[in-house]
């Protein structure tokens, strides 16, 4: 049925009429038409979605990352920041988190989406009243399980550079995911390594042992952070802009052939 209507759609003209019919039936229609369309292979799923982000408020004091290890606990992305979530279940968090001129650059690979808690997740944090949202809201999260990334210093952090990774729960997303309030915002937690200092290589530093009977590696010298995000959806993307179009000629044809 789909693909015998885009067969149709594919020479219609659209005159006045047929727009107010678009914008008219566009919210009673899109759902359908739209699924119909990906199931027929026609309209592209998003390939991509972008978000701004700026620091969960309140977060005593407000920060993307916070490093108490080294005194960097209050910081902002400046001129901006983004989240962004492609369709092979990865996402990209860019972007200068900065107190005054002196900060990090962050660039965070997220990979491994799943709309299922994975262990140790979901986690809940803040007054009874937010945790009591967080609970009632955290069915609606998603996650990535895989995190790492880098931070460089700029200002009187230039010089030095650190890797993190994923550290306890996953990366959560949602409303509320954020801890700090009931926006929709994100919340990851992370071990932070010096790989350089003023410039100079730090050599890694691991210990061994065994537990359980199992022999295990840590590496030491480990850094607490944590990022605490509000994200607000950006300009739509290519392909969400290609299915809203699709999904409004497919149900502009499905109404002009219920009229006749």
């Amino acid at each position: 049925m789909a693909r015998r209507l885009l067969m149709k759609i594919s020479n219609l003209t659209l005159s006045n009429l047929d727009r107010f019919i678009i914008m008219k039936n566009l919210g009673t229609t899109l759902k359908i038409t739209c699924l119909l369309g990906v199931l027929a292979g026609f309209l592209p799923l998003a390939s991509a979605v972008t978000y701004d982000v700026t620091a969960a408020s309140p977060g005593n004091p407000d920060h993307i990352i916070w490093i108490p290890d080294i005194g960097f606990t209050a910081n902002e992305f400046v001129p901006g920041g983004t989240f962004t979530e492609f369709g092979d279940g990865s996402a990209k968090l860019s972007g200068t988190a900065l107190n005054g001129a002196n900060g990090f650059v962050v660039d965070g690979t997220f990979t491994g989406h799943t709309a299922v808690a994975p262990v140790g997740s979901p986690k809940y944090e803040g007054p009874g009243s937010l945790q009591t949202f967080q609970m009632a809201n955290s069915a609606n999260w998603w996650y990535y399980t895989g995190l790492t990334g880098t931070l460089t210093g700029v200002g009187s952090f230039a010089g030095d550079e650190y890797s993190f990774v994923r550290y306890g729960p996953a990366f959560q997303l949602g409303y509320g995911a954020n801890l700090k309030n009931k926006n929709f915002g994100g919340a990851a937690w992370l071990s932070i390594y010096a790989e350089k200092l003023d410039g100079v290589v730090v050599p890694a530093q691991f210990r061994t042992y065994t537990r359980g009977g199992v022999t295990k590696t840590k590496r030491l010298n480990r850094l607490h952070g944590d990022f605490n995000l509000d994200l607000e959806r950006s300009v739509p993307d290519s392909g969400s802009v290609a299915m809203m179009l699709g999904g409004a000629l497919l149900g502009l044809a499905m109404l002009r052939r219920r009229m006749k």
